[in-house]
């Protein structure tokens, strides 16, 4: 409770003091929650696809970026009987909330899905409906509505390559615990193929080769890591005790 307050104060501080940049933040948070890539935690969908036909498919045709644009026209749809279900408007809106004042993950942004669903479907079985008996104006608003997202939720603001690199390091993580160390190398490496930009598989590589006595690779590995994030005392340390093990000891 005393970590949880020291954090809480800290945020609260820096939205008074800040307000403008607290907005901007809740809006690309916003954006993140509507976007179709599915925000990675500790593992993602996309290196499971590899794996699985069905993944792949339906993370091709039937992903976030076309549930969120068809669960806004179910909205307009819906919305002549909307004293009967406004409990799915809530549960939407309150939880989205949710969302905003912390964190976006794929995992997190799942329970929001089943109500898209229904609200979609709803959507794509009224819009001829819709069309033929709303004023325009309504129609109009439906659509723009519905263009809109479909714009916000398929915007690139997510590299999915960028997911898949943070699991082939947390793999390699594993299964270096686990004493598959070659195998190990290999997701490593895989996750910096994918994103070059990823100093920890960097440096864990690095870890790797000075422990195997491959000194010259693992200071080209420790300083690639520190290229990336300058101040990432770990990488320092081990790159300080490689070059004392290659006599450079002013290094």
């Amino acid at each position: 409770s005393e970590m949880s307050s020291f954090y809480t104060e800290r945020a609260l501080d820096w939205i008074r003091s800040q307000p403008l940049d607290w907005i901007a933040l809740l809006g690309r948070k916003l954006a993140l929650a509507l976007n179709a890539v599915e925000l990675v935690d500790t593992e993602d969908q996309y290196t499971w696809s590899e794996y699985s036909w069905t993944l792949w498919l339906t993370g091709q045709v039937f992903h976030f970026g076309v549930l969120a644009p068809l669960a806004c026209l179910g909205v307009f749809v819906t919305w002549p009987a909307w004293r009967r279900i406004w409990p799915l408007y809530a549960l939407t809106g309150v939880y989205l909330a949710s969302l905003l004042l912390f964190y976006i993950f794929a995992r997190y942004r799942l329970p929001i899905v089943p109500i898209a669903i229904l609200l979609a479907s709803s959507g794509i079985v009224g819009a001829r409906e819709l069309v033929r008996t709303r004023p325009r104006q309504v129609v109009a608003a439906a659509a723009g509505c519905t263009l809109g997202t479909a714009v916000l939720s398929n915007w690139p603001l997510l590299d999915p390559d960028y997911m898949r690199s943070v699991t082939h390091y947390n793999l390699g993580n594993e299964l270096v615990e686990a004493g598959n160390e070659d195998l190990g190398v290999e997701h490593y490496e895989q996750a910096i193929a994918l994103h070059a930009d990823n100093a920890v598989a960097n440096h864990n590589l690095g870890v790797i080769l000075a422990r195997n006595g491959k000194l010259g690779l693992a200071i080209r590995r420790f300083r690639e890591a520190l290229r990336i994030e300058p101040d990432y005392a770990e990488a320092h340390f081990n790159l300080a005790r490689v070059l004392v093990d290659t006599y450079e000891p002013d290094q």
